[in-house]
């Protein structure tokens, strides 16, 4: 006869056995779920990293239209009160135009050509000035309406290895035209090093270097991010550039959120008197937007966006010069855009 202690022991061996014959099954059973799960969402991060790739920064051509709703400036000159206006049908087209000239290991040129028409009316003008130089101001009011920028940009590359990790040079030489012929010419120096690299992050350091004169620093720190959140959602940053959270659709579409800043020559001004002197017109905004990129057909990608533009500064430098004649303050306004772009890549990697 088995008495109540024997019992309890041998019921609680009968356990110790069964646990340990069956958590090694238990284990391979959950360790076999997790690879399998593991697996799925590689499969899954890595085809949505290919769709992401069919929206890179720069299109070999790339078409934009843009239009602003009224606003109202307020202006100085040599810090002094100048005019006030309320700005009208601001819109803006520009094309662009990517070509690689030669590449060869780590070493390629890029140019780059952009052309941009912008109009604008102004209503309600106010100076402050006397009638006689009211009227000169009208005259280069009326020729500020319409401009027009040609910009044409020789990208020298550079990509190779530091302390084995990845590091890239960029020397960029602007020359910007206008309809009256040849404006300025500046530089620009990007180097970045890559710091981290995996499957779901990428983050580079680097400076960039501004020749310009108009510029607010010479040297600017540069922060380059990606982080896939899970398959699906994406933070990208290209700081001071922009930043933006990226969603990903398995339909070759991406809808972003952010900012991204919009920094650098206007138009160009050339005043009715005749003082040999040309100005360029230099802003700096800040857009909080939402874009929508669809890829249509054949590398054919549809941009809209909608943002809402904060005008932090406008500015008028004599060429070259780094001291503002003028300067602006505008109050926010918003933007609306529609873009067409082509990417022969994309069309390779649809067939």
């Amino acid at each position: 006869m088995i008495n109540k202690k024997t019992s309890t022991k041998l019921n609680r061996t009968v356990f110790c056995f069964i646990l340990v014959t069956l958590f090694p099954a238990f284990t391979f059973a959950q360790t076999n779920q997790d690879s399998v799960k593991l697996k799925m969402e590689t499969v899954q991060l890595e085809k949505y990293q290919a769709i992401n790739r069919n929206f890179p920064l720069v299109y070999p051509i790339n078409v934009q239209y843009t239009y602003y709703t009224p606003t109202k400036m307020t202006t100085k000159l040599l810090g002094k009160d100048y005019l006030n206006a309320d700005i009208r049908n601001q819109q803006t087209i520009s094309t662009s135009a990517n070509v690689l000239l030669f590449r060869k290991k780590g070493f390629m040129i890029l140019n780059s050509f952009e052309y941009q028409h912008g109009t604008m009316s102004f209503q309600n003008i106010d100076s402050a000035l006397s009638k006689p130089q009211s009227s000169n101001i009208e005259q280069n009011i009326a020729r500020a309406e319409a401009s027009n920028v040609i910009s044409n940009a020789i990208n020298f590359i550079y990509m190779g290895k530091i302390f084995e990790r990845n590091f890239i040079t960029n020397l960029i030489t602007t020359v910007d035209f206008s309809e009256h012929g040849f404006e300025r010419a500046v530089g620009k120096l990007v180097v970045s090093v890559n710091v981290k690299q995996n499957k779901r992050t990428s983050i580079s350091l680097g400076l960039i270097g501004n020749s310009d004169p108009t510029a607010t620093v010479p040297v600017t720190p540069l922060i380059a991010a990606t982080y896939w959140v899970n398959s699906k959602w994406l933070l990208d940053a290209y700081m001071p550039a922009y930043v933006y959270a990226r969603r990903i659709y398995s339909n070759n579409s991406r809808l972003s959120f952010g900012f991204n800043m919009l920094n650098g020559a206007q138009a160009f001004v050339h005043p009715t008197i005749s003082s040999g002197s040309t100005f360029d017109f230099q802003r700096g905004r800040m857009e909080i937007a939402s874009t929508y990129q669809k890829v249509l057909f054949s590398g054919i990608t549809l941009s809209a966006k909608a943002g809402y533009v904060i005008n932090m500064s406008g500015k008028v430098f004599e060429t070259y010069k780094s001291n503002p004649i003028v300067t602006l303050s505008q109050k926010p306004n918003v933007s609306l855009n529609i873009g067409l772009s082509y990417n022969f890549i994309t069309k390779k990697r649809s067939k």
